[in-house]
Formats: structure tokens, sequence, C-alpha cells
């Protein structure tokens, strides 16, 4: 499944945690292991006083052991996938216009792409348009001006969607506080 077995995955949260956390669930993830933490009192009671409120799961990459923390907010969706993918995997970050306009020239041809990109993207002009929907057509990305001009300015998050602690796999104790 991954290069970093369960257990060992488990061995490196506990290293980072605090004496009175402990390890409440560990969930197999597309990206390695989820670790859900909690105080050890809430593990042993289930008393809601004793809850810890606001940590987010860590992530041990299944293909290198680094671990990371799950910003709490972020870790209700799955939009940190792909920031994660690009920052720590060093993989493109997902296109979903491009994935959009492929879509709509798939089924309905190149004109409709064309109309429907000029409909989200509205500042392209016709001939930006046209070399977007020719580039998507070959089978290319489109050009990466063209690509940075249709998706509009970037979003900005308030906050890092995750944050690495350590890694990869803490062999030598290098642990770096959030």
């Amino acid at each position: 499944m991954f290069a970093v077995a369960r257990e060992r995955a488990i061995e490196l949260v506990e290293r980072v945690l605090e004496p009175s956390e402990g390890i409440w669930r560990v969930e197999a993830y597309a990206l390695g292991w989820l670790v859900r933490c909690q105080s050890r009192k809430w593990i042993d009671t289930r008393d809601d006083r004793d809850l810890y409120i606001g940590g987010g799961p860590y992530l041990v990459d299944g293909e290198d052991g680094s671990v990371h923390m799950i910003h709490v907010v972020a870790a209700r969706g799955d939009e940190w996938e792909a920031e994660y993918r690009h920052q720590v995997r060093g993989l493109p970050r997902p296109d979903p216009l491009a994935a959009e306009i492929s879509r709509v020239l798939r089924t309905s041809g190149r004109v409709a792409a064309m109309s429907q990109l000029r409909s989200m993207a509205r500042f392209l002009t016709l001939s930006q348009a046209k070399e977007y929907v020719t580039a998507l057509g070959r089978g290319e990305a489109p050009p990466a001006e063209l690509a940075a001009l249709a998706a509009g300015p970037p979003d900005t998050v308030p906050f890092p969607a995750f944050w690495r602690i350590s890694g990869p796999d803490l062999r030598q104790g290098d642990a770096y506080p959030p």
C-alpha cells in the first residue's frame, strides 16, 4: 500500500506529541496515513470536558515518512490535497478551468468550448481563447501565460493548509515545531 507502514506512521507521530496527547485514530488516506490525536484523558474517559479542540490531524506521507500537520479548517475539505501534491511532491496544480473547457470541447465542440471559456474568463480576447482551446484540442496544456490570465488572480488563503513538522522520516530526530 505505502512505503511507510501504519506502525511506523504511529511511531513518527508519537515522537512529536506532547505527553498529554495520544493517538486516537489512524486512517489510510490517498497521500499516506491520517493520524488523529486527542488528549489521553479523553481517549480514556470520552468525557467531552477533556477534549482538545482546534487541532487538525497529522499526515504521515506514505512515500517518505515526513510528518505534516493539516490545519483543522482545511482538514474539513480536500482542497489542501492539491496544494500538498504541488508543494511537497512537486506535481503541477490541477487546473479546473482547463478540465472544464476540455470537457466542453469533447462533448460540444470547439465553438462551444471557446464560448464557455470566454464566459468564464471574460478578459481573454477571441484570439487568446482560440489559442487556449487549440492547445487543449491537441492534448496539451494551454500556454502558461494564457492559463495564468484565464485563471485570474490567485485565491488568498488566510492560513496555511498544512505545515511540515518533520521529515522525511524523523530518523535524525529533526522535529520542527509549527
